[in-house]
């Protein structure tokens, strides 16, 4: 009974568990809530912000005055450096400047960054600054003399840049981190960092694309937050087992899988938002590092750094990205280089050896590596988790993919591109085409054997089984013993990835897949040129064909309507056809284009000036981005006609060449009409549009509507000399350059405006910067390119227009070409002013042979094509060596605008489009006044159109050296003269003069309340702060220095308001 009494009541029973209970509970929460902080911490260490991941969260600041001059330095070089093998006119004129940028940072001191290591931000400034300071330093040095020589880097950069990124963790030269990561700020900066609200503070092209490129970077890093939260939750769960953390888990992997597609389109944008003509010419050579081109290419020496040549330098690469790599981490993707390469690299190349993203991890911020081995060392990765439980394994092959099992996550659907293929012994890689091996794999599955594989990244091997296979190497050389030819045994799946890899891209399908290869109606474009048009069942057909080309025709006619012109393919034969008005839709709203494969279901056939014409009335789209099926020809035959039917009529100029003026053309009208391929003596002729690096044996008929002077060169390399022509046909135009030999072989015998059948030239891709030809490729005329000329041109045109009116140039970009024809108004200087009847009037400028040829009579009707426009004073146009201009041409627009001028145009007033100076501001608004930090951060004068806008500042200094310079005393001229035995001549005047005038140009450092900035002034604003013409100045400097000394320091500290422009300009750059 004793005992009895001794238990507790069922009341105190209850509350001693309750107690119990929540003292439990409570130290349970206690222990997550500490738990929770110690990870909020680690993420902190990591420097890794909750809204912008791997992004400060903040813009970086700028390195305290100590670094100034680095941050000037990095200011100057975005402005004067180009890269060292740019020859435009402006690179050449700032390649003066480059080289005392560069003399500058040699001459530099060794700074100390002691005091900045206490600051991570000032840190990540330091490296950004300092890294792209060393890639401009490097790439735009002139090209050496010995180009194989290391390259040395300054101390002045070298060592502070290695101090700083041991601090960092991260290796000494520009990085992903560098162009993407730290080189951002809010375009509004009361707003957080978003994709939409992002800019970047630093790039080398100063082009869009460029921005673009970093654009697509940033958007995919930004997306990448929420699966940083989502591996944040999985990395802080509790237990594996209940069926609440399962659930969860479950929503995070669909959560990640829509993620994962998120990035892939943003990353697929850049193709669209950065041309690629513009990245590999413009961009990419400003991101390559040490060794770039190879083991044995030239080396980075950091000068007074022990063990240089060991550095981690290879430059920015997308695979530094940490998103990605934590993204490969959490689904356990495994990037261990497994096999040598083969062949293998060589003893200076080491680094070979280890799997590329493995290396790029050393590129990273060294937090945000060590973020990645903190998800590294997850007890139990996702992949097992998912394996071991079933309900999470759709939601793991959502993100994954279905392609294989171990296969990385694929990003976007799969795009089949048919490649050829060998098979070779599973035991030697020399094995005998379509040779196998007798092993069953593990599981018994069947036969495997190795497969080589000519991809667009180079050779890769796999393994095969049944119809899949998984790539175990890739390689751009060619694994031993495989034959040069291959042939088209299967297709291959590729599957675009979020980050660079080089394991495990390709799945390997056999003709037999789920993905049946498009049937092409074989043979039906040799039957459709050949049958006549009351072939009803074969005109009517369906035909299934594939789309290889896409043109727009008469698209310059006023007031016409737009016609298409298609290149259909059947896989054997590839055909000329029209696309029906009635269906012009598809084109426009991008339901047909290049590679579409459709059913056509209904044809018609015309003639047009004996020429056969094949017009597709009705289709149906079975594929919109199909690759290019087989390898079709041209019709090696065209047929006779039957009974001609009336000539279409076509506006098109067409032109006689005049021997006096290459450039200068009087021209006669010419219709012509498009057709197939024919075949004269010289075998099939090809159409300008379709030519690509990839057609042999290709012959064109064109005509010669343009053709330069020869042009020489003298380098380090040696000497040489070029020419180019412009040649068209009824399907485009195409520019061909022949050098050395083929100058004199090739000069003589081509002339302009006349036809020939041009063929064995090879075919290369345009570059843009030294054409304004449409057409993405160019020829370039060989030893054993054959040139003959046809007596047979009535069906080539001479010249075909795209008119702008001249009210409409100010809707075009700076520095894009366009077609104009106006009356010559004025010929000043031979600057042409022209004006037409949309009331405007511009200045177009004659340069060379053009202006030395110009006889003209009064107010002519010029045709001007391929006509560059610029922005200098406004609106202005001028003549690049390729362009043409044609005198009173016999075309409608002409008549037009001739009857016009006569009737009422002569006396009528004209709108300006130039103004007749760079710096003028007649027409400018004042805007409100601006804090010069305002003015840099909303980047005034950067972009296409010329900013205007007031400041109120202090003049802090005036530099003392060219503060002004001799000008000729003509009125109104102002170009600068020489002095030549005692005289003054103006080389624009013609003339001599005892003494200048001279004119104030004054370079000007400016402050207000926000900061300082360098302003240019000219004779006015001279007048203005010292208050005597630059001939008296020049006298007191010449005469008494200590008095000049007092005059420029009462001009300093003075304030005045500033009407400012800001653009910079081309000064009369010669194209």
């Amino acid at each position: 009974m004793d005992v009895i009494h001794l238990l507790p009541s069922p009341p105190q029973f209850f509350r001693l568990f309750f107690r119990l209970a929540l003292s439990l509970f409570t130290s349970t929460l206690h222990a997550n809530y500490r738990r929770a902080l110690d990870e909020r911490r680690s993420h902190m260490e990591f420097d890794i912000d909750s809204e912008t991941g791997f992004f400060p969260p903040c813009k970086l600041p700028q390195l305290p005055k100590t670094f100034h001059i680095w941050e000037h330095a990095l200011s100057e070089a975005n402005e004067i450096l180009y890269l060292k093998d740019d020859d435009r006119e402006e690179a050449i004129a700032k390649r003066p400047l480059g080289e005392a940028w560069r003399s500058s940072i040699r001459a530099w001191p060794v700074l100390d960054t002691e005091h900045l290591q206490h600051d991570l931000r000032l840190l990540q400034r330091a490296h950004l600054v300092l890294a792209w300071l060393v890639n401009f330093y490097v790439h735009s040095q002139p090209p050496r003399t010995d180009s194989t020589a290391d390259i040395l880097i300054p101390k002045s950069l070298a060592l502070p840049l290695v101090a700083v990124s041991r601090c960092l963790g991260i290796a000494p030269v520009l990085t992903f981190a560098d162009t993407v990561l730290w080189n951002c700020e809010p375009i509004d900066p009361s707003q957080p960092l978003s994709s939409d609200n992002i800019q970047f503070t630093n790039l080398f092209s100063r082009t869009e694309d460029e921005r673009n490129f970093y654009l697509a970077s940033a958007r995919a890093e930004l997306r990448g937050v929420e699966m940083l939260r989502i591996i944040d939750d999985y990395t802080n769960l509790p237990t594996f087992t209940d069926l609440t953390t399962i659930s969860k888990v479950s929503r995070d992997l669909n959560r990640l899988a829509g993620i994962i597609g998120d990035i892939s389109e943003v990353i697929q944008s850049v193709r669209s938002m950065c041309d690629p003509h513009a990245f590999y010419f413009d961009i990419r050579p400003w991101f390559e590092g040490s060794g770039a081109k190879g083991p044995n290419a030239p080396k980075w020496i950091y000068e007074g750094v022990e063990d240089s040549e060991n550095l981690d330098l290879s430059g920015p690469s997308a695979g530094q990205s940490s998103v990605m790599h934590a993204l490969d981490l959490f689904l356990d993707i495994d990037h261990t280089l497994r096999e040598r390469r083969v062949p293998a690299p060589s003893e200076s190349n080491k680094r070979a050896d280890h799997g590329f993203m493995d290396r790029m991890r050393r590129y990273m911020p060294g937090r945000h590596r060590e973020y990645l081995n903190f998800v590294a060392a997850t007890p139990k990765s996702v992949r097992v988790l998912a394996q071991s439980i079933s309900t999470l394994r759709d939601p793991l092959e959502e993100v994954e993919g279905p392609a294989h099992e171990d296969s990385v996550p694929v990003c976007c659907d799969d795009v089949t591109t048919d490649i050829g293929t060998r098979q070779v012994s599973r035991e030697r890689d020399d094995g005998e085409v379509g040779g196998k091996s007798s092993v069953r794999d593990g599981a018994g599955a069947g036969y495997r054997w190795q497969r080589t594989i000519s991809t667009p990244e180079g050779w890769a091997r796999c393994d095969e089984t049944g119809s899949t296979a998984e790539v175990l190497s890739c390689t751009g050389t060619p694994i031993r013993g495989i034959p040069e030819e291959s042939e088209r045994q299967c297709y291959i799946s590729h599957a675009t990835f979020a980050r660079p890899v080089t394991l495990v891209d390709y799945i390997v399908t056999s003709a037999s897949s789920s993905r049946e290869m498009v049937q092409l109606t074989a043979g039906c474009c040799a039957r459709l040129a050949t049958a006549p048009p009351e072939n009803e069942e074969l005109f009517n057909g369906p035909h299934t064909v594939q789309f290889l080309s896409i043109k727009k025709v008469n698209a310059g006619n006023p007031g016409g309507v737009d016609r298409f012109r298609i290149i259909m393919s059947d896989g054997i034969n590839f055909l000329q056809a029209m696309l029906a008005t009635q269906l012009n839709g598809m084109v426009n709203d991008q339901t047909i284009g290049k590679h579409t494969v459709a059913v056509i279901e209904k044809l018609t056939c015309n003639y047009v000036q004996e020429k056969r014409l094949i017009i597709i009335l009705a289709l149906r789209v079975l594929e919109t981005a199909a690759d290019k099926i087989g390898d079709p020809k041209p019709l090696t035959e065209a047929p006779d006609p039957p009974q001609p039917a009336a000539p279409a009529q076509t506006s098109v100029a067409a032109a006689s060449s005049s021997s006096s003026n290459p450039s200068v053309q009087r021209q006669q009208t010419t219709n012509f009409a498009p057709s197939p391929a024919v075949r004269g003596s010289r075998g099939s002729i090809f159409p300008i549009e379709g030519l690509s690096p990839y057609q042999n044996n290709w012959t064109i008929k064109a005509r010669v509507i343009q053709k330069s002077d020869i042009k020489t060169w003298s380098n380090a390399k040696g000497e040489g000399k070029l020419f180019n022509v412009t040649l068209m046909d009824e399907t485009g135009e195409i520019r061909g350059t022949g050098f050395n030999t083929a100058v004199d072989e090739l000069y003589p015998r081509l002339e302009e405006g006349k036809v020939y059948y041009i063929s064995k030239a090879r075919v290369n891709l345009a570059k843009k910067k030294f054409s304004n030809v449409a057409n993405d490729y160019e020829l370039s005329f060989e030893r054993n390119t054959e040139v003959e000329e046809c007596h047979e041109a009535s069906n080539l045109p001479m010249i075909k227009y795209h008119f702008v009116n001249l009210s409409g140039l100010e809707d075009l970009p700076k520095d894009s070409t366009c077609d104009v024809i106006a009356i010559v108004k004025e010929i000043p200087k031979r600057e042409l002013t022209l004006v037409d009847q949309s009331g405007y009037s511009v200045r177009l400028t004659l340069w060379g042979k053009q202006a030395e040829q110009y006889n003209a009579e009064d107010n002519p009707v010029i045709a001007f094509k391929g006509v560059k426009v610029g922005d200098f004073g406004g609106r202005s146009l001028s003549m690049y060596s390729s362009s043409t201009m044609a005198i009173n041409p016999d075309i409608d627009e002409c008549f037009t605008l001739r009857g016009w001028y006569d009737s009422s145009g002569s006396g009528q007033s004209f709108q300006a489009q130039s103004n007749s100076g760079g710096a003028t501001t007649s027409g400018f608004r004042r805007s409100e006044m601006r804090s010069i930090n305002e003015v840099k951060e909303a980047q005034l004068g950067q972009q296409d159109k010329v900013d205007f806008f007031s400041i109120r500042g202090t003049i802090m200094h005036i530099k003392a050296d060219n503060i002004c310079y001799p000008a000729c005393p003509t009125a109104g001229c102002n170009k600068k003269v020489i002095e030549v035995n005692g005289n003054w001549r103006c080389e624009k005047c013609s003339k001599s003069f005892e003494a200048p005038e001279y004119r104030y140009i004054m370079a000007l450092a400016v402050a207000d309340w926000s900061g300082q900035a360098w302003l240019q002034g000219f004779n006015d604003v001279g007048l203005a702060v010292f208050g005597m013409p630059a001939n008296d100045l020049v006298e007191i400097r010449d005469n008494n220095e200590s008095k000049f000394n007092v005059i420029l320091h009462k001009a300093n500290c003075t304030t005045y308001n500033f009407a400012c422009r800001a653009k910079q300009d081309e000064y009369n750059v010669c194209p």
